[in-house]
């Protein structure tokens, strides 16, 4: 009898059929992991700009675009279901005076409901206009994530 060496085309049909099953998983998996960290990318940069606009209104930073002789109120937040805009308040009227950022969430991510319609970060340790503490959710459908503004101090945490 003859000793046969290698494998037969039985055995290399199931190791491949495995490592495609394998493969498909791995893939599926990605795709979710991708999508968590779009969220998770769209809360962190939330959590930035608000930090960002209530450091500017604490140190009662006042952006170039207002006058001399007038006063910063404060930088007022807005929200929409997929966009939220950052805007410096420089008169004592309350107008806008200062260039707003604006930015839109990517696409498939939006606000979890109840999101509020706007507040202000009040200059020099001042607080903010929110009468409650404030959870923004930001979700895909599948993951969620939060963002918390504390409405005494207008810190921001994750």
């Amino acid at each position: 009898m003859k000793k046969s060496q290698g494998f037969t085309l039985i055995e290399l049909m199931i190791v491949v059929s495995i490592m495609l099953l394998g493969l498909g998983f791995a893939i599926t998996r990605y795709s979710f992991f991708h999508e968590a960290q779009r969220v998770k990318q769209a809360s962190n940069a939330l959590a930035s700009d608000l930090s960002l606009a209530h450091n500017s209104a604490v140190s009662g930073k006042k952006p170039v675009s207002c006058l001399a002789t007038e006063m910063l109120v404060g930088y007022k937040v807005t929200f929409s279901t997929s966009s939220y805009s950052v805007v410096p308040q420089c008169s004592s009227s309350g107008d806008i005076t200062g260039t707003a950022t604006t930015v839109t969430l990517p696409s498939g991510i939006t606000f979890a409901l109840p999101v509020p319609s706007s507040f202000v970060y009040y200059p020099m340790t001042q607080g903010t206009s929110l009468t409650s503490d404030v959870t923004l959710g930001l979700t895909d459908g599948i993951t969620s994530l939060t963002v918390t503004i504390d409405k005494a101090t207008g810190e921001v945490n994750k």
